[in-house]
């Protein structure tokens, strides 16, 4: 099992199932499990990383950021716990740091997920973005300046 990540362990997700992070083939990648029996469902596959993950409020599509595609660079992901393969939610690539964006939370509307991406001199700011239509991320809090924290 996997060392804890930005989301645990292990989730209690939709419809009976659970949400594990394993690194059973070298890489920490996350699995749907029915709590009913079956084999583990890969939801994150190929030669990468997850590292920090979180749930929609309906539990059935998580979110994650990875290296997945882009070893240098973090990006949002979902995908749905039932089917379908994982879908980019962020390329930040022009509005700071390019292309590093993590801890992913979903907010109550199920359309805008709330993520850090480092701004000026490495210091992190929250961002949002429309994940169902991958809209441009907006900027949350104070404009951006050299006495920012």
């Amino acid at each position: 099992m996997a060392k804890d990540t930005g989301g645990g362990i292990i989730r209690w997700a939709a419809e009976n199932r659970l949400l594990v992070a394993s690194e059973q083939d070298g890489w920490q990648h996350l699995y749907a499990l029915s709590v009913e029996g079956g084999p583990p469902r890969l939801l994150t596959p190929g030669n990468c990383e997850v590292e920090q993950w979180s749930l929609t409020p309906d539990k059935k599509t998580v979110l994650f950021n990875s290296n997945c595609g882009d070893v240098d660079r973090r990006h949002i992901w979902h995908v749905s716990l039932d089917k379908g393969q994982p879908q980019p939610v962020t390329i930040t690539q022009g509005i700071t740091n390019p292309g590093i964006e993590w801890s992913p939370v979903a907010l109550s509307d199920g359309k805008t997920l709330s993520i850090s991406v480092p701004v000026l001199e490495c210091r992190a700011k929250r961002f949002g973005v429309s994940w169902m239509s991958r809209g441009t991320p907006r900027f949350w809090g104070p404009t951006p300046g050299p006495t920012v924290l």
